[in-house]
């Protein structure tokens, strides 16, 4: 059992600094994407061996998880988007990550219909997903998609305060993104729906940063009536995400706080929030979790104003 504890301590401090490596190299991203999750789990296994082993084997954890929590204070710190007055009127944009292996129809149709969003941003969205949602979203008719039978399709439809949008990509090569303006009843704003690639395997650090890169760009360009929404596959203590926040100057409407996120759906402290909106100082935003639909992702309902 010590020996068991020993070795959980030296491997979950491990993975704990192994989050300094974030922007550097691979696995840095993803062990900081899940740094409370570790920090939680190893402040869990230090007190249990706090308790069965000899203090030593505990205090051998200790640092890493001081150096956990230290990580997250910064964005624990972070100024949060200013809500909608209750008196005025918002936007409702509804963003869900469909997941391409999903199939559950009737979840997502149950979702828009009971939620009445003005406007609808699909991710992962496939050809068999857009011929399935077709009737429900046939009244939004201000719209934009490519679909994929992978997870780079995307689309986004407006019922009502959607204008122009368009599929756009942030460079060459990029994945394919949507921009439109968005009215906030008389001011015009502009949106930016995203699905940047994970940082779970190594393959794919690169193009996430350079899309985080390009996402923060096109911020500065349109601050400060900007908003950024869709599955980011980044949470705010993440270095790239963090760059986005400060050069963009942006605020995060992303909910669940540090365990209680969109992805993946399984119960808290496991999930992590990755979903919803960044907004500039002209928008407003008030971020809410949905209910599960079939897939990886919750969904994630965001008022404007």
């Amino acid at each position: 059992m010590r020996r068991l504890l020993a070795i959980l301590i030296g491997l979950l401090s491990a993975a704990v600094a192994g989050g300094l490596l974030d922007g550097i190299v691979w696995p840095g991203p993803p062990l900081a994407l899940f740094r409370p999750q570790l920090t939680l789990a190893l402040l869990a296994v230090v007190l249990v061996a706090s308790l069965v082993s000899p203090r030593r084997i505990a205090l051998i954890g200790i640092p890493g998880v001081v150096l956990g929590v230290a990580l997250l204070v910064p964005a624990l710190r972070d100024p949060e988007p200013e809500p909608p007055s209750s008196d005025r009127p918002t936007v409702k944009l509804l963003t869900v990550n469909l997941w391409h292996k999903n199939d559950d129809v009737a979840a997502v149709i149950e979702l828009i219909t009971q939620e009445r969003p003005d406007i609808v941003a699909l991710i992962e969205l496939t050809p068999t997903w857009q011929r399935a949602l077709a009737p429900i979203l046939r009244p939004f008719g201000s719209r934009a998609f490519e679909t994929s039978d992978g997870s780079s399709g995307i689309g986004l439809y407006g019922r009502t305060h959607l204008r122009d949008p368009e599929i756009v990509r942030l460079f060459d090569g990029a994945r394919p993104a949507v921009a439109a303006q968005l009215d906030l009843f008389g001011r015009i704003a502009h949106l930016l729906v995203v699905h940047p690639p994970g940082t779970l395997f190594p393959g794919q650090v690169a193009e996430h940063e350079r899309e985080l890169a390009a996402i923060a760009e096109w911020a500065r360009a349109h601050k400060p009536r900007s908003a950024v929404c869709g599955d980011l596959n980044a949470a705010r203590w993440s270095r790239a995400l963090r760059d986005v926040l400060s050069e963009g100057a942006l605020r995060a409407a992303l909910p669940g706080g540090l365990f209680q996120g969109s992805w993946p759906s399984l119960p808290p402290p496991l999930k992590v929030a990755i979903d919803g909106c960044l907004v500039g100082s002209g928008i407003r935003a008030r971020a809410i979790l949905g209910p599960r639909v079939g897939s990886d992702h919750l969904p994630v309902t965001v008022e404007l104003s």
